[in-house]
Parts: C-alpha cells; sequence; structure tokens
C-alpha cells in the first residue's frame, strides 16, 4: 500500500463527512475546506478557516521489520475570536471548536483506515492554544501498523 493511499482515504473520508458539514454550519463558519499536502510557501491563512491539510510523513519498511508503519499527518485549524464567561472563568471558543473539531477529524481518520483494512494504530493530537490567536490549528499524527504477515 502507498503512504498517498492512506492520505487519499482519510482526505476523502473527511472531505465527504456529513458530521463535519453539520459542525460547520452549526457553528457558523463555511464549510471545512481540505487540502492534500501543504504548499509551505503560501500556506492557508485564517480566511480559508475552518480547513484540514493531510499530507504523508512517513513509511516504514525492511526485511528485518516485523511490521510496516505508515505515518499521516492531519492538521487543522479554526479561526474565532469570542470567548464565553460562566462563573468567573473565560473560555475561548476558538479553542473549543479547535477540539471539536479534531475529535469529528479523528473519527473520520479512523474509518478511512479501517476502510483500507487496517486500523489507525496511535495518534498523537495536540492544539496550539495560544501562539496564533485567533487562530486555533490542531494537529494529529497518525500511525498504522501492520504485522508483514498481512501484507
Amino acid at each position: 500500500m502507498k503512504l498517498m493511499n492512506v492520505v487519499s482515504a482519510i482526505a476523502s473520508k473527511i472531505a465527504s463527512s456529513s458530521g463535519i458539514s453539520s459542525w460547520c454550519t452549526e457553528n457558523n463558519y463555511t464549510q471545512l475546506k481540505v487540502f492534500v499536502g501543504l504548499n509551505g510557501k503560501n500556506p492557508p491563512t485564517e480566511n480559508d478557516c475552518p480547513y484540514a491539510i493531510i499530507y504523508p510523513s512517513l513509511w516504514t519498511e525492511g526485511e528485518r521489520e516485523g511490521e510496516w508503519s505508515w505515518i499521516v499527518v492531519v492538521a487543522w485549524s479554526v479561526y474565532n475570536t469570542s470567548s464565553a464567561s460562566s462563573g468567573g472563568m473565560v473560555t475561548l471558543t476558538g479553542l473549543r471548536h479547535t477540539d471539536d473539531l479534531g475529535e469529528l477529524l479523528w473519527a473520520c481518520v479512523k474509518e478511512a483506515c479501517l476502510g483500507l483494512g487496517f486500523p489507525a494504530s496511535r495518534a498523537d493530537y495536540d492544539i496550539e492554544a495560544y501562539e496564533f490567536f485567533p487562530q486555533f490549528p490542531g494537529r494529529m499524527s497518525v500511525v498504522l501498523r501492520v504485522p508483514k504477515v498481512l501484507i
């Protein structure tokens, strides 16, 4: 299986997600833009939000390897300047929305990987909570590990 097959499956699942589409509408965002690959000289901006970027990261194989691994990165961002106050606590709405969108993306990733015949083995998930305010980017590195005997 090629690394771009994994990327394409994930991107297709995200682009066709009715759950993400509904979430965007419910939260007054435009529909999610999905980018396959990243142009580092002209990356998406706050005007593209909300967006998701899916790109290949790493493929590991070898005769002495007991398993093969594919790593794909899913990055996303929302733009939101609002906050909510309750009981002396102020919560940035964009931070909550980034986590909500990240969970929806993770559900799509798991479904796409199962569609390829292998579950997502692991994801490392993080959110930039302050550095890019009022844009809130998130990122997950998704790992598929497949025992060599299954390929």
